[in-house]
């Protein structure tokens, strides 16, 4: 109908799912608004058997009438206590208010996939930025650890005149005149690493006193040093480092993410000789780091060198020293056999091997072994001449600068800065920053007199200047 005549149609909608009781509340409320002429027009419905069974709303009833014969004006709002009320003049009207009533209330498969498919970008778009900020968090902290390594170590050097050695034995006077003091260089379970040394610049005191306690000779056990204290701590293990699989169990591995510059490898062949009491082990300007395992029986046979701060900044300079850097090829910082197991060291034949020894923040392509890992225990490794050529052993292929942060790794310069340093510097300027006094080179063991010609030339290398940009 139009809405130009007077003659309407009244609609009864429910959701009562019982729907005979509800069509008789409507008919009685509907009844009393009109006259008895109109109210036989009313017809109820009881909806389809479907509707009753769900309980859907459903049209129970409807009837047509004058609009004269509503009985009070505003009757067309009125409500049944339970059923709702409309009042329509035409049958596309009706239809519109059924299609409302019974509009569905839930996603289409496809509104659901498309959904999917808008959260699916979104992840794809958030999950790197989410990494890279992991990775920036993690990056800070391990920067973080090396600028309290290089401050401790400025402190040892503060309060005894130098820097603290790669590794030792414990420097007391009663211990070192004992029968259980090491009678010579290579004492594996007495030995101190940098690590033990500077505990008492890195707050763990405690860890040091368990140690002297136990070589004390006096009251002590003369255990391992290994097996007195270890344990993981966090100012010397990066956060982007792997786990590695510690024995004898994971509580007790003492896991090393980080080296001292330990120079070049040690000549340990001119032990018991009368130059080993001249050169020692390795010249203190070819790294910064001593080694000082000096045993009651080598005492006037093998030197020992202390290199300061002092020393370092009169001769490369201390901002173009490195003092510590990253390796995740590290072991235990408590476990100290042999130099490739707590520093880095530089190749000091690169320049006449003709592939290079040593790959910065990479791995050598060993025989039998899997892409990009360490194929052995770094106490094989410092034995064996698979990548390596003798005099030189394979462990010195892994005691370089590594680290499982991209395309670089960090370094603390003597001068106590950090910096992250590309892969993709020169192995030359790597020399040259691994050198507290290059123009000084010696090789290890050697008086150098004169010099020999792959001396020289290192030496030459040694002495071109630093520039910015250079790493």
């Amino acid at each position: 109908m139009s809405r130009g005549s007077n003659v309407w149609s009244a609609v009864f909608i429910t959701t009562d799912s019982t729907f005979a009781a509800a069509g008789a509340r409507i008919k009685a409320d509907f009844l009393a608004g009109v006259r008895p002429a109109f109210a036989e027009g009313f017809r109820p419905m009881n909806g389809t058997a479907k509707q009753r069974s769900t309980g859907r709303p459903a049209m129970l009833g409807n009837c047509r009438f004058h609009s004269s014969d509503l009985r009070f004006a505003g009757w067309g709002r009125r409500r049944a206590s339970n059923p709702k009320f409309a009042i329509c003049n035409s049958q596309s009207e009706i239809c519109n208010l059924k299609s409302k009533i019974h509009r569905r209330r839930a996603f289409t498969l496809v509104e659901m996939l498309v959904v999917i498919s808008i959260i699916a970008v979104l992840a794809a778009l958030l999950l790197p930025a989410v990494n890279m900020a992991r990775e920036a968090g993690r990056r800070a902290s391990c920067s973080n650890n090396l600028r309290n390594l290089a401050i401790a170590a400025q402190g040892f050097d503060s309060a005894k005149g130098y820097y603290p050695p790669s590794r030792t034995y414990w420097n007391d006077a009663t211990y070192k005149s004992s029968n259980k003091f090491p009678g010579t260089w290579n004492t594996p379970a007495a030995v101190l690493t940098w690590v033990h040394e500077i505990m008492p610049y890195i707050e763990r005191q405690d860890m040091r006193a368990l140690i002297e306690t136990n070589l004390n000779p006096m009251t002590g056990a003369n255990l391992p040093v290994s097996q007195v204290a270890y344990g993981k701590m966090a100012i010397v293990f990066c956060p982007s480092d792997e786990i590695d699989d510690g024995t004898p169990s994971a509580a007790q591995y003492s896991q090393l993410s980080y080296a001292c510059n330990a120079g070049v490898m040690d000549n340990t062949t001119i032990y018991g000789t009368p130059t080993a009491a001249l050169t020692g082990f390795d010249w203190p300007q070819n790294g910064a780091f001593d080694n000082r395992l000096q045993g009651s029986g080598d005492i006037g046979k093998l030197k020992v060198f202390k290199t300061s701060l002092g020393d370092i900044t009169s001769g490369d300079g201390a901002s173009n020293t490195i003092l510590f850097a990253e390796n995740s090829d590290l072991e235990e910082w408590n476990y100290g056999p042999t130099e490739y197991h707590v520093g880095i060291i530089w190749d000091d034949n690169y320049q006449n091997s003709s592939t290079p020894n040593q790959l910065l923040n990479k791995y050598p392509n060993y025989p039998g072994a899997a892409r990009d890992t360490k194929p052995d225990s770094l106490l094989y490794l410092a034995s064996s001449n698979n990548v390596v050529q003798s005099p030189q052993y394979d462990a010195l292929a892994y005691s370089r600068p590594l680290s499982n942060h991209p395309t670089g790794f960090m370094m603390a310069f003597c001068d106590g800065r950090v910096k992250f340093v590309s892969e993709g510097i020169d192995y030359a300027v790597y020399a040259r920053l691994m050198t507290s006094n290059g123009r000084k080179y010696s090789r290890a063991g050697n008086m150098e007199q004169p010099p020999a010609q792959s001396t020289l030339q290192i030496r030459q290398v040694m002495m071109t200047p630093l520039r910015d940009g250079d790493y």
